[in-house]
């Protein structure tokens, strides 16, 4: 059983997911300030379009926290908050906790348009490499260049999604010599240094959606 106490600390910042009546989603990121004895006090949560005063008391939410084993999500209430402006809030202790992804879980074969830019100290932009995703997980990617990518400690990545762009801040773990159709090219590894949770979210939903799109498949191949 997941102890979520092993994992939620102050200043960690977290994700809430409220779904309304009509099945909507709204997500709100916040912050642990304190963990009482019988409730958990959190920062004010922030959402660009909507606000935390259309959550009742006792509504409950979905929390997703990321940590090095992996990320999980779990189940808590709202409780009460401190003032009108909502600028501290108060929720359950968290019940209902599952990994939604592991760290150990292999990466997942996604081809994804990107553009990396190699930043100076200043993050200034030294040069700029354009290649597809071989494939990525939630803590880096891979891909495979004719060249080795340059080493760098501080680049930003832009990964174009169908729909939306994610950008994460990174480095280089390595680069592979390795043989391809009779031509010799260079397998690229990268780790996200910082990316927020809510593309990790995104890039999770994708991640996701291309498993249950393959294991669809397979399950109609078996069929015929």
């Amino acid at each position: 059983m997941i102890n979520p106490f092993n994992y939620i600390k102050q200043t960690a910042e977290l994700e809430f997911t409220y779904i309304d009546n009509n099945n909507e989603r709204y997500s709100f990121n916040s912050q642990v300030l304190e963990i009482l004895p019988d409730k958990i006090k959190m920062s004010k949560p922030i959402n660009k379009l909507d606000d935390f005063n259309m959550i009742n008391a006792y509504d409950k939410l979905q929390i997703k926290i990321f940590t090095d084993d992996g990320a999980f999500s779990c189940d808590t209430n709202f409780l009460d908050f401190t003032d009108d402006t909502y600028t501290d809030i108060y929720i359950s202790y968290l019940y209902n906790c599952n990994f939604v992804q592991q760290r150990n879980s292999k990466r997942i074969p996604l081809h994804i348009d990107s553009e990396l830019n190699i930043l100076n100290s200043g993050n200034g932009v030294l040069d700029t490499v354009y290649f597809k995703t071989k494939d990525i997980s939630e803590t880096g990617t891979a891909c495979i260049t004719k060249e080795p990518l340059p080493d760098f400690n501080n680049a930003r990545l832009t990964l174009h999604l169908e729909n939306i762009d994610i950008i994460a801040f990174c480095e280089k773990v390595y680069s592979k010599e390795m043989e391809l159709n009779e031509e010799i090219l260079f397998l690229n590894g990268i780790k996200f240094t910082n990316i927020s949770t809510h593309d990790i979210t995104i890039i999770m939903k994708e991640m996701l959606k291309f498993q249950y799109g393959y294991q669809t498949n397979e399950l109609m191949i078996e069929n015929l």
